[in-house]
Formats: structure tokens, C-alpha cells, sequence
């Protein structure tokens, strides 16, 4: 089996595109297989998209290092989408990873399964009841998981340096 076929599309004007650039990617395939995705999501960490957002959010960019920022951000994404990609018990709703390349690599890059069903909960209107037990589930999937495996501590641990020397600042980023 081998690709035939790309098309790369924005995700559309409600996307949130943070720290990153994201886009929907369109496979085509040679054969027809279930196994095989019709589409990803490919997001790739970008340092101009990190500083507008703290730009437009008024943050004292004077006090921040977007950069280490959202490379901290990208390599802490990527650890913890490894980290809960080997979890046996699918408990924890995550989508298939197919790639996560932390700055280490020669392309930082999370390549994700595309849930192309999904959408943003508009923030005025709320949760539906279902939605608003279904996302307390999914937070007390989260907290046994950390209660029973300890890794994530080892994972945020690796890199607590880097962390502590960028985020003491951000308390005082935000002007009240």
C-alpha cells in the first residue's frame, strides 16, 4: 500500500490555531483498506503564531520568551501524547498518533487522527448534560490514570528546568 493522493486544507475559521499551524491532510490511498485513514491532522509548532497570540492576548512580551515557550509547549504535547498512546486501557480518549517529533528532531511535527465529527462547544451557549458527564468522565479517566502510572512524573521531570527557568514569569504576563 502507498499513497497516491494528498490535498492539505486549513481547518477553517474555527480553528484554533494557537501556537501552531494545523490543517487537515487528504490521503488517498492505492488499495481500500479500513485501517487506513482518509485524513490526519498535521500540526507543526510555530514561533510567529506563539507570539501573536500572546501579542493579541496583552501579554508583557518583554518579560516572555515565546520561542522557548512554545517549544516548551510542542515537546511537552508530544511526550504526553507518546506517554498516553501506549495506555493498553483506552479508557482515556485520545486520538491515534502517528507521528509525534519533539524539537529534537529534524521537523517538529504531530501527526493525529482526524476526528472529523468533533466540534468546538460554543463558550456562551455550554455543555449539553450528556457533554458536561462525558467531560467530567473523561477527567476522572485522567486523574486514576495518574494515580496508577507514575511516568508522567518522569516525563514533566525531564524537562523541569526548562520549565521552571520559562514559566516563573507568566503570573505577571498578564496585567490585571
Amino acid at each position: 500500500m502507498y499513497l497516491t493522493a494528498i490535498f492539505v486544507e486549513p481547518l477553517g475559521p474555527d480553528a484554533v490555531e494557537y501556537m501552531s499551524v494545523i490543517r487537515r491532510v487528504h490521503l488517498g490511498w492505492n488499495c481500500d483498506s479500513p485501517e487506513l485513514p482518509e485524513s490526519v491532522i498535521v500540526k507543526i509548532p510555530c514561533p510567529t503564531a506563539t507570539k501573536d497570540a500572546f501579542e493579541s492576548s496583552g501579554a508583557a512580551m518583554e518579560q516572555l520568551d515565546t520561542d522557548s515557550f512554545g517549544k516548551i509547549s510542542h515537546t511537552l504535547e508530544t511526550k504526553c501524547y507518546r506517554l498516553l498512546q501506549d495506555v493498553k486501557q483506552k479508557s482515556i480518549l485520545v486520538p491515534t498518533i502517528y507521528a509525534a517529533d519533539g524539537y529534537d528532531s529534524e521537523q517538529p511535527v504531530i501527526v493525529i487522527e482526524d476526528f472529523r465529527n468533533c466540534s468546538i462547544v460554543d463558550m456562551v451557549d455550554g455543555f449539553s448534560e450528556k457533554q458536561l458527564f462525558a467531560v467530567v468522565e473523561q477527567t476522572a479517566n485522567l486523574q486514576a490514570f495518574s494515580l496508577r502510572n507514575k511516568q508522567w512524573i518522569t516525563v514533566l521531570r525531564d524537562d523541569e528546568g526548562s520549565f521552571r527557568g520559562n514559566f516563573y514569569v507568566y503570573p505577571s504576563i498578564f496585567p490585571r
